[in-house]
């Protein structure tokens, strides 16, 4: 549901800079529109920049109440502004011809109004990015392509040729994911002799595809042999007896209490794997190493524990956040132990807690393995499905997604970051290298790896005092839609996400009950969630609230309210409420528990 996605995320994003903006971020060489308020002694200025003001430093003596296109000098506490037309008559338009003068460009009117909005509007740019601009404009002139190019200028994207034809072309296409992995995977099967990178692609898309796996191979074949135009019905149809067993009131099954028919399907690793999988915490890779540090070091010199050690372990233990997961698997003596320890480190106070704390970090999966072991779990889910509640088969599937699709492919380079020996190459970095192969599927690689850089590019937005991150899941559980997911996040002190603040929304079409907006609000830990439908959900939803609010217990926030509300025809009647918005999330179906 693009247009409902898009209208949503514009109000938010715009509630929340409202809310959050403080005064903005300067750089050198930035041009912007500027009011004079205020003149003071030594060629200082209270200037105003939209709805901001700041003290700056004027190269020129300038009149007050006028207004003035100006490029940064000097950034800081009180930067340095030089102004680029002098003359305290000429209006914006006249300013911005005198910035293209400068440059040596002939603008055309059109592209002369597109950057003088800009500038009114207080988009950030410099002089360079007005240049891509106009190599951008001069090659795409039309209506569509200035849409796609202002989205480039407005999300800070770089502004070249590669990133507009990602945007341009995933917003011209119609397929989905899964339709344009069947496309390509088909393309490759009717090329006969292939290259080692075509082999690798083929093998990735038909795990992604789950065409390899041995459930419903006959049906699976079918589907790339259906049309493009049916692949999203055949699709359904395939994945609907793997997933008859899950009903909109799914319920947490444990391997122990799955049917004998679906826990003997499971080989002795992936009953371990799963067993695996529901011991763990969901803390963050640098919280697991320092408290696997911090044990691992008591554990080495347990005769002879130094005080600067214990106080190692109380660190590694101070997050809220670490204690209250770490205390969902500790009975609630050991979790009064951990109290205690952390208030004041002492050995003793560790006797029956340590081996617990060792028991915990030693059933968590390492950085290095998750992509294999997620890989593994989601064939369990397509093999056993009852064996996972719905929630942690998204939970699953989206894991295992992110991790073999290489989203973050170029970023790993960018660290210098040496891949693991077990792990295969991800998608991302296939389809890089297949395209310098040539041939009869190169169209179809092209598309998808557009629509990949799209995705690496919209992602995450990170503003002066929020992070902003919008992504889509291709399709599962037995449906061809893909699920949208968008949050809004405050920034805590150290520039992080802070999870006492969210604000979640989650896009769906679901089966049973067709479009579907779930809105999470946190504020303070207060958890409010409202859903949006055509049809009444209230008696389902107070049906869940009782486990809904243990759940938010268990994890230390408290449940505020669960409100329906039918689904407007006009989505500017969804308003999302101008608090501090942020997200740390699951996704749910209203299938799902969140």
């Amino acid at each position: 549901m693009p247009s409902l996605f898009s209208a949503i995320s514009s109000q938010m994003q715009t509630k929340m800079s409202d809310a959050t903006m403080k005064s903005p971020s300067l750089k050198e060489g930035q041009v912007l529109l500027g009011k004079i308020k205020q003149l003071h002694v030594n060629q200082l200025a209270t200037v105003q920049l939209g709805s901001h003001q700041l003290t700056a430093k004027l190269e020129a003596a300038l009149e007050n109440g006028q207004s003035y296109l100006f490029e940064v000098e000097t950034a800081g506490e009180t930067p340095t502004l030089k102004v680029i037309d002098r003359s305290a008559t000429s209006n914006v338009k006249d300013q911005v011809m005198q910035l293209f003068k400068e440059l040596g460009i002939k603008p055309t009117k059109s592209e002369a109004q597109f950057i003088e909005d800009l500038i009114n509007d207080h988009v950030p740019m410099n002089k360079k990015d007005v240049e891509n601009l106009h190599q951008l404009i001069k090659q795409n002139p039309s209506k569509e392509g200035t849409q796609v190019i202002k989205e480039m200028i407005t999300k800070r994207l770089p502004l070249t040729e590669t990133v507009f034809n990602a945007l341009n072309s995933t917003k011209e296409a119609s397929q989905s994911f899964q339709q344009q992995a069947v496309d390509l995977l088909q393309a490759l099967r009717q090329q006969p002799n292939q290259s080692q990178v075509l082999n690798q692609l083929q093998d990735k898309l038909q795990t992604l595809l789950k065409f390899d796996q041995p459930v419903s191979q006959t049906k699976r074949m079918n589907l790339i042999e259906q049309p493009t135009n049916q692949m999203g019905k055949a699709n359904q149809s395939i994945q609907s007896q793997e997933t008859s067993d899950i009903s909109v009131q799914s319920r947490s099954v444990d391997i122990n209490n799955a049917t004998a028919e679906n826990a003997g399907r499971l080989s002795d690793e992936q009953q371990t794997l799963v067993s695996r999988f529901e011991k763990q915490i969901p803390i963050s890779n640098k919280q697991l190493f320092q408290l696997n540090k911090a044990i691992n070091t008591i554990e080495q010199n347990m005769g002879e524990t130094t005080v600067k050690q214990l106080e190692q372990l109380q660190n590694a233990l101070q997050s809220e956040d670490v204690q209250v997961k770490l205390k969902a698997q500790l009975p609630t003596n050991l979790a009064q132990d951990m109290d205690r320890f952390v208030a004041s480190p002492e050995k003793s106070k560790l006797d029956q807690l340590f081996p617990e704390l060792q028991r915990i970090t030693n059933a968590q999966f390492q950085p290095a393995e998750k992509e294999a072991i997620f890989s593994k779990l989601n064939r369990v889910v397509d093999q056993s499905p009852s064996v996972f509640s719905v929630k942690d088969q998204f939970l699953i599937h989206m894991k295992d997604y992110f991790q073999t699709s290489g989203l973050d492919y170029e970023h790993q380079l960018a660290q210098n970051q040496e891949p693991n020996e077990l792990s295969q190459p991800p998608l991302k970095q296939l389809l890089m290298q297949a395209l310098n192969e040539s041939g009869p599927q190169v169209r179809e690689i092209e598309t998808m790896l557009n629509q990949f850089t799209n995705q690496q590019l919209s992602t995450i937005q990170d503003h002066p005092n929020f992070i902003h991150v919008a992504t889509q899941i291709p399709g599962m559980f037995g449906s061809e839609q893909a699920i949208d997911l968008e949050f809004y996040s405050r920034k805590d002190e150290e520039e992080r996400i802070d999870s006492n603040y969210c604000r979640i929304a989650f896009f769906l079409e679901l089966g049973y009950i067709g479009e579907t907006m779930i809105d999470m609000n946190v504020q303070n830990r207060m958890v409010q969630v409202t859903v949006y439908n055509e049809e009444d959900l209230s008696a389902v939803l107070n049906d869940y609230k009782p486990s809904l609010e243990k759940g938010l217990d268990d994890l230390n926030y408290k449940l505020g309210s669960v409100y329906y509300k039918p689904m407007p025809e006009n989505t500017n009647d969804l308003m999302i409420k101008p608090d501090y918005q942020n997200s740390s999330t699951t996704s749910n179906r209203l299938d799902v528990k969140i």
